[in-house]
């Protein structure tokens, strides 16, 4: 039986354009470097960011107030809140225990929008990659999140926008949805809870 939704925020519950390519491009312009050059550091960089085994310094060590800056800038303007599934988790915690796994950087964490999402949910319930080294589709960061949960997976339902962490949850036997958007997910979602 189901007895906690998880969800991933980027993606899912926070719609991020086309990030990291868009970003990469906007933290180039405002720093006046060559995008490609950003673009190609940058996605190199990101797994060891979402770990906290990088900072953004290194993506240019002179400017690395500036990238931070631009970095932040380029998150407040092109993420949104995905309101539809926000209102479905929201409306799910009535019925369940939901909570957040997300691959995401101590930078991105610290920002206004993220922070007030993360508020919404229990803390013990709230998994973000940076502050345990570990990051999705690592199975260990899945693990944490069921241990600090207390919940075996086979309880467990994980929301995701990418197929490889839907297939790591489900390696540990939690059930999981590939979210497409959020008419597909409120079909996934009846599905899986009646069953």
């Amino acid at each position: 039986m189901i007895t906690h939704i998880i969800f991933d925020v980027g993606g899912v519950i926070v719609d991020t354009g086309n990030f990291p390519i868009n970003t990469a491009s906007f933290v180039a312009r405002t720093i006046q470097s060559p995008i490609l050059k950003i673009r190609a550091k940058y996605r190199a960089l990101l797994p060891k960011l979402e770990s906290n085994k990088a900072t953004l310094s290194k993506l240019d060590e002179k400017g690395a107030a500036k990238i931070l800056d631009a970095y932040r800038l380029s998150v407040e303007k092109l993420f949104k809140v995905n309101k539809e599934v926000l209102d479905i988790a929201l409306k799910l915690k009535k019925k369940y225990k939901v909570g957040i796994l997300s691959n995401i950087d101590r930078y991105l964490a610290d920002i206004p929008m993220h922070q007030k999402i993360y508020s919404l949910f229990d803390k013990n319930l709230v998994v973000l990659s940076y502050k345990y080294g570990v990051r999705k589709p690592e199975r260990k960061v899945y693990e944490i999140f069921l241990k600090k949960a207390r919940v075996a997976p086979e309880n467990c339902l994980f929301i995701d926008d990418s197929l490889d962490n839907v297939r790591a949850a489900k390696k540990l036997g939690i059930k999981a949805i590939l979210y497409e958007n959020p008419k597909k997910l409120k079909t996934d979602l009846i599905k899986h809870l009646r069953e």
